[in-house]
């Protein structure tokens, strides 16, 4: 399986400091967008070029292409409970012949990392 599973604390960082200094708590946008940047990452570590679609509300998060293998669209959350689009990103994935993947984190410690393969 072409993923990691370790604690990472970077994940865990709930906490933004702003300009003046001060701390805020991050928003939910905040914390997805930062949790794709960090699959990206990983993705790209393995040698895959990854698109990342910011904010579309899309069918995927992610997109990794590498030489050889078969494409990847992946759905990044920071929770476990996802159901509403799971359809449509397995219809993506079954009509033009890809991998689709689900990688959540808990919200919770350990914050532990995890995959389901989709299609």
């Amino acid at each position: 399986m072409l993923w990691f599973s370790r604690k990472t604390s970077s994940l865990c960082n709930m906490l933004l400091v702003s300009e003046r200094g001060t701390r805020k708590t991050m928003t939910n946008y905040e914390r997805g967008a930062n949790f794709e940047r960090r699959v990206k990452k990983e993705y790209e570590k393995l040698g895959y070029y990854v698109m990342r679609s910011a904010g579309s509300h899309g069918v995927a998060d992610l997109v990794a292409l590498k030489r050889n293998t078969i494409p990847i669209i992946i759905q990044c959350k920071i929770y476990e409970d996802w159901k509403k689009r799971q359809e449509d990103i397995i219809a993506v994935a079954k009509k033009l012949g890809i991998r689709a993947l689900y990688i959540w984190r808990l919200e919770v410690p350990p914050y532990t990392i995890n995959t389901k393969v989709l299609a």
